[in-house]
C-alpha cells in the first residue's frame, strides 16, 4: 500500500472521520462486527453509500484474536463504542484494535460516559440500559484499562457548563501523570493513545 492507513473501529453510520480521512488522502477502512452493525441508529441502509466513504468495510469481531484487516492502521479511530462493549469482553476488544495497528500507530479513544440521553441514569438503573449502555464505568477505570493497552500521549475529559457558551468544559491531562478521578459528572473522555 502506497497511502497512509486509517482506520474507524465501530464507525456505525458516522461517516465523519473516514471523510474526513479520505479527503487527506488516506486509504480508509470501517470496522464493525455486522453490516446491521453499520446500519444502527441510521436511516441509510444501503452499503453502497458506506463504500463511496471507505475504501475498504471489514466485518468480523474484533475481540477474535484470528481476525484483522487487510492492512494495518498508521492513525486510527474508535469513537463512542466502547460504553457498548460488554466489560469482560473489553480487553479482548482493546486487543483487537491493537491487532489492525502498525507498532507507532496513533489513535484516538472517544468514551460517551452518559447514558447518551443526557444524563447518568444507567449508573443508577443499570437494567434499563443493558441492551444499550453495557457498562458504567467512569474516568479511573478508563484510564487503568486504555493505560494496560496502550500508551496514553494525553487525555481530555468534558463536563457539562453553564457558564461555557458551548455548554461545555474540556479538562487537559498530561502524558502519564496520574491526575484523573471520578469526578461523577463527566460526560466524555478521549485518550490519545500510541500503540
Amino acid at each position: 500500500m502506497n497511502k497512509p492507513i486509517f482506520i474507524d473501529f465501530g464507525c456505525g453510520p458516522n461517516t465523519k472521520y473516514l471523510t474526513r480521512y479520505r479527503k487527506k488522502g488516506y486509504y480508509v477502512i470501517s470496522v464493525d462486527r455486522s453490516e446491521q452493525d453499520l446500519y444502527e441508529n441510521s436511516d441509510i441502509k444501503d452499503i453502497s453509500y458506506y463504500e463511496l466513504v471507505s475504501d475498504e468495510i471489514s466485518f468480523f469481531d474484533i475481540t477474535d484474536p484470528s481476525k484483522k484487516t487487510n492492512y494495518l492502521a498508521d492513525v486510527w479511530m474508535c469513537s463512542a463504542v466502547m460504553e457498548h462493549i460488554e466489560p469482560n469482553q473489553i480487553d479482548p476488544f482493546l486487543s483487537g484494535i491493537k491487532n489492525s495497528c502498525k507498532k507507532g500507530s496513533r489513535g484516538v479513544i472517544y468514551i460517551d460516559l452518559t447514558d447518551h440521553f443526557g444524563g447518568f441514569d444507567h449508573r443508577v438503573n443499570p437494567e434499563k440500559y443493558n441492551h444499550f449502555i453495557k457498562n458504567a464505568y467512569e474516568e479511573i477505570e478508563w484510564f487503568d484499562i486504555i493505560e494496560r493497552h496502550f500508551e496514553i500521549e494525553e487525555w481530555w475529559r468534558r463536563f457539562k457548563s453553564d457558564i461555557s457558551p458551548e455548554g461545555f468544559v474540556k479538562v487537559r491531562g498530561p502524558k502519564n501523570q496520574f491526575q484523573i478521578s471520578n469526578s461523577g459528572n463527566c460526560v466524555a473522555l478521549s485518550f490519545y493513545v500510541f500503540v
